[in-house]
């Protein structure tokens, strides 16, 4: 039976480390091939960039953004940063979120996630666009007429991007919410006083909210006694809800039923006018 001479460890070590520096220098010539070749990649002009293209809510919006990237054509594609150029397009005010990728061998993929304006405040001349986290959009002379116009928030020095804060803020959001809920489209509301929230509907009929706390409570509470209008033919100048428990309206001129006091008139105010009581059937929610 064969034995093992002194001879075989050594050998067999020997062996052990010419397979090992083999391996090695394997590794390194295939390392060297991928930095060659990546090498050679990004100084190649089959990887520029030749179009940006970005999808978004609207072509406006999509050259906006396009605008907003530093991004020259004829750029290496695969060393641009697409972590900074989705920042970039994000500092656009109406792209909540940008993500950017790259498709070979030329094209730059944009993909913008917009904002969706919530609320126009008005300001001296005009209005600023709001989303419903308060971020200002854009100015504009004339919102669309299903959106809730807000008075009563003076902006300051913010500008389109930044965004809204205050008691006043989020009074006018609370309320719009709950308005958005009841599918309620246009109008106006007053938060200029958060005590003596005011509320005009499109057809001119005002809502006298009271505080702002009870605005949860005195919404619906108008919009139930507006159904009820509307269903017995009668018009009001306004519905005063300051009293939860007891709410109250004033008819318009000419719509006031027998036994209803007359609306106020011409000249005066709304809060000056008689009130008539609240028909039996409007409950309190």
């Amino acid at each position: 039976m064969p034995t093992n001479t002194p001879l075989e460890p050594a050998l067999e070590r020997r062996r052990r480390r010419r397979r090992g520096r083999a391996a090695t220098a394997a590794w390194l010539f295939v390392l060297s091939v991928v930095i060659g070749t990546a090498t050679g990649a990004l100084q190649s002009d089959a990887f520029r960039v030749r179009e940006v293209r970005v999808n978004a809510a609207t072509k406006g919006l999509s050259a906006a953004v396009a605008r907003r990237l530093h991004v020259r054509p004829g750029s290496r594609l695969l060393t641009l940063d697409v972590w900074d150029l989705a920042r970039q397009a994000e500092r656009h005010p109406w792209v909540r979120k940008a993500t950017v990728t790259r498709r070979l061998p030329d094209r730059l993929q944009v993909e913008v996630e917009a904002r969706r304006a919530f609320v126009a405040l008005r300001q001296k001349v005009q209005f600023m666009l709001v989303d419903a986290e308060g971020h200002l959009l854009s100015a504009t002379k004339e919102p669309p007429a299903a959106m809730l116009r807000i008075r009563g928030i003076d902006l300051g020095r913010l500008r389109p991007g930044e965004q809204l804060t205050g008691r006043r803020w989020d009074v006018a959001r609370q309320c719009a919410q709950l308005l958005a809920r009841h599918g309620w489209r246009g109008g106006s509301l007053d938060v200029a006083a958060p005590e003596r929230v005011r509320l005009v509907a499109p057809d001119g009929v005002v809502a006298l909210l009271g505080p702002a706390e009870q605005c949860e409570r005195t919404l619906p509470l108008f919009l139930q006694v507006q159904a009820y209008l509307d269903r017995t033919g009668r018009r009001a100048a306004y519905v005063d809800l300051q009293v939860p428990e007891l709410p109250t309206w004033c008819p318009r001129a000419g719509s006031s039923p027998a036994g209803r006091s007359a609306a106020a008139p011409n000249g005066t105010s709304a809060a000056a006018a008689p009130r008539a009581p609240t028909p039996a059937p409007v409950r309190q929610p």
